[in-house]
C-alpha cells in the first residue's frame, strides 16, 4: 500500500512537471507575438537630426542680414552649413525608415516605413541587412550566430521528449530502468541547458545594440520561459535519481 502510494505521488509531480514544460512550449512557439519578439525586441528612439543645424542655419540668416547692411558676406561658412543641413536631412530619412529590430523563436523582423520585414530562423546568408546597421560589429555577430543555431523548436522538444519517455519508463519492467530513466531524463537536462543558453547568447548581442541609435532594449518571453523550463528538467531529474533510490 505505502508503495503504490509512493508511485501515485511521483506520477503526480512527474505529471505536473510535464504539464508545466508543455505550457512553457506552447506558450513560446504557438504565440503570435513569441513567434518574431520572444527573446527581444530593439525599439528605436525618434531622432530628428535636422534640428542639430538649425542654430547653424539660422547663424547663416544672421549674416545674410548683416550682408544687407555692407558687411561682406561668408560664402564658405554658408555652403557648409546647406551641406550639413542636406546630409542631416537625409541621415534623418534613412532613420526614419529603419524602425523596431525584434528576434522571436521562429523569425527576425525589421520594421520600417515599407511595413515589417521578417526572415525565418535560421538566417540565410541573402537575409537583406538594414544599411542603418552594416556598421555595427554587434548586429554583425548577432547575424552569424542566427545563421548558425539550428530552430530553436528542436531543444525544447527534445527536452520534453526526454522528460516523458523517462516518466513512462517508470511504468515498465525493462532490466536497469532506473538507470536508463536518469540518462534519457538528463539527456533532457541538457537540451533545455541548450536552449536556456542559445537565447541567452541572442539576448546578450541584442544588448549589445541597446543604445545605438537611439535604441532601447524589451525582453521577450524566451529568456524567463528557457529558466523556468531549465529549472523545471532538473527538478525532474533530481526526482528521477530519488526514485531510483526510494523506490529500489
Amino acid at each position: 500500500m505505502l508503495s503504490r502510494t509512493k508511485i501515485f505521488i511521483s506520477a503526480t509531480i512527474h505529471s505536473v512537471l510535464i504539464v508545466g514544460a508543455l505550457a512553457m512550449i506552447l506558450i513560446l512557439f504557438i504565440t503570435k507575438q513569441s513567434e518574431s519578439e520572444g527573446i527581444f525586441k530593439l525599439l528605436r528612439k525618434e531622432i530628428d537630426l535636422t534640428s542639430r543645424v538649425a542654430e547653424p542655419s539660422r547663424q547663416v540668416d544672421s549674416w545674410d542680414e548683416l550682408g544687407k547692411h555692407g558687411f561682406p558676406p561668408i560664402p564658405h561658412y554658408e555652403a557648409l552649413v546647406t551641406d550639413s543641413k542636406s546630409t542631416a536631412t537625409r541621415l534623418n530619412t534613412a532613420l526614419q525608415d529603419v524602425g523596431n529590430l525584434s528576434v522571436g523563436m521562429r523569425s527576425m523582423c525589421v520594421e520600417s516605413t515599407q511595413g515589417p520585414h521578417c526572415s525565418s530562423l535560421p538566417l540565410k546568408n541573402e537575409t537583406p541587412v538594414p544599411d542603418i546597421y552594416h556598421t555595427s560589429p554587434e548586429f554583425k555577430a548577432l547575424i552569424q550566430v542566427l545563421e548558425r543555431l539550428p530552430p530553436f523548436a528542436i531543444f525544447p522538444g527534445l527536452g520534453l521528449f526526454g522528460m516523458v519517455l523517462s516518466s513512462l519508463l517508470m511504468a515498465t519492467r525493462l532490466p536497469f530502468r532506473n538507470l536508463v530513466r536518469i540518462v534519457v531524463s538528463f539527456l533532457g537536462l541538457l537540451s533545455f541547458l541548450v536552449f536556456a543558453l542559445s537565447v541567452s547568447v541572442v539576448y546578450g548581442l541584442g544588448l549589445g545594440l541597446r543604445g545605438q541609435n537611439g535604441s532601447s532594449l524589451q525582453r521577450g518571453f524566451a529568456m524567463p520561459a528557457g529558466l523556468a523550463m531549465l529549472v523545471i528538467s532538473f527538478v525532474h531529474f533530481i526526482l528521477a535519481i530519488l526514485e531510483w533510490v526510494i523506490l529500489l
